[in-house]
């Protein structure tokens, strides 16, 4: 009953902005767009996340500006959303955490959308208070 209350809740509220969220990826639920986190303001933990992975991209020649609108293009969803970008400007890289159904999702997401990169990696472990912990 509560996860149909909740499911309803997630149609109403992205109706609001235009879209169903692909059901976030059939439930895997990843949520990249803030104005649909605010609303709702709280994180849903229905099926088995989806797995997070680490890319590392060399940033050839490009502004601050620039970094910042291929950051927003990484958060844009689709099936890989970037939910962290790290840039340091004096290197020329970026690091970006995405969620993705596999790997080879977001490769192929990566090379459709022209965003080269230079290694991926799968998150598998990470630390929660002090502990290493199977990352979700």
């Amino acid at each position: 009953m509560m996860e149909e209350i909740l499911f309803e809740k997630i149609i109403v509220e992205t109706a609001r902005y235009g879209r169903i969220l692909g059901l976030e990826q059939r439930m895997g639920l990843t949520f990249c767009e803030a104005p649909f986190y605010g609303i709702l303001g709280l994180q849903l933990s229905l099926g088995v996340p989806m797995p997070r992975y680490l890319s590392q991209h060399t940033l050839a020649c490009l502004s601050r500006q620039g970094a910042e609108t291929l950051a927003q293009r990484m958060q844009g969803g689709g099936p890989a959303c970037a939910e962290r970008v790290l840039v340091n400007m004096v290197e020329g890289k970026m690091f970006a955490e995405f969620r993705s159904d596999s790997r080879e999702t977001l490769e192929a997401w990566l090379k459709t959308e022209g965003m080269h990169f230079d290694w991926i990696v799968r998150i598998e472990w990470e630390t929660r208070e002090g502990k290493l912990e199977i990352a979700g």
